[in-house]
């Protein structure tokens, strides 16, 4: 599947990622009011971060093959020297993943990746929702918390 997504990076518009479903397509990923809120998030939580620290928000990915699990968070929050890596970022270096959840496929970021992050070993995932004006942040969630 991941030579499939690296086929289709440049010819497609949105964004590719796999989950333990397969591959999901979010045509909206860096266009409009989504890139909008996502700027707005990295711009807030680099004023208050330490410097050690950045909000990312482009490639690479998060990866890990054995879970067939291949995400592309819009917020990455992770230290500068755990970006010094080829190929995708370790999930596990991340502190968090922030999604801004996506009109044309919003399960993706409520449902999906609230199973896969766990999965992957994100520590923290936080979600905003532009449609509804809600969010929710979780944290301490562990590698396996959810089937």
């Amino acid at each position: 599947m991941r030579d499939f997504l690296q086929s289709m990076d440049d010819t497609l518009p949105g964004k590719f990622e796999i989950t333990k479903e397969g591959i999901v397509h979010d045509m909206t990923a860096g266009i409009g009011p989504h890139q909008l809120t996502t700027q707005c998030l990295r711009k807030r939580l680099e004023k208050v971060m330490p410097d050690e620290l950045v909000a990312h928000t482009g490639a690479p990915d998060v990866e890990v093959e054995g879970e067939g699990i291949l995400r592309r968070p819009d917020v990455m929050v992770i230290a500068w020297s755990d970006m010094d890596v080829p190929g995708s970022f370790n999930p596990r270096s991340l502190i968090a993943a922030i999604e801004v959840v996506s009109r044309s496929n919003p399960d993706n970021d409520w449902v999906s990746k609230m199973r896969d992050y766990p999965l992957i070993g994100i520590p923290t995932y936080a979600v905003f929702d532009p449609r509804t004006g809600t969010g929710a942040v979780l944290t301490d969630i562990h590698y396996g918390a959810v089937p």
